[in-house]
């Protein structure tokens, strides 16, 4: 059995109860974060993922660079079939955008 507080409302049940689950179901709410840990021996711990919260030096996380970018000249996907330009214009169609880009000077 754990003891666990609830983040959202979940049956009969209030955001902010206290309540005691079996540990299966009590991860199953920590999982989805609808409870939270209330401490104490009968708390059931998630698995740890290998990432201290409480790390002074956490792993950076840097995007990966785009390669589609770099190939046509600063040109930016935006979707739906439109093109940033580096110089801040928007072209609707990857060939209309990377003819602008070159007429520009830019590609």
């Amino acid at each position: 059995m754990a003891t666990v507080k609830l983040n959202l409302n979940w049956g009969a049940h209030r955001r902010g109860d206290i309540i005691v689950l079996p540990d299966d179901e009590a991860l199953d709410l920590l999982d989805g974060n609808i409870a939270s840990t209330v401490g104490g021996e009968d708390a059931p711990l998630p698995e740890a993922d290998g990432f201290d919260d409480h790390d002074e030096n956490p792993p950076s996380i840097e995007p990966d660079p785009n390669p589609d970018e770099e190939e046509n000249g600063g040109i930016v996907h935006t979707g739906g079939g439109w093109y940033d330009l580096p110089d801040g214009r928007r072209i609707r169609g990857k060939e209309a955008a990377l003819a602008a880009n070159s007429t520009c000077g830019s590609g």
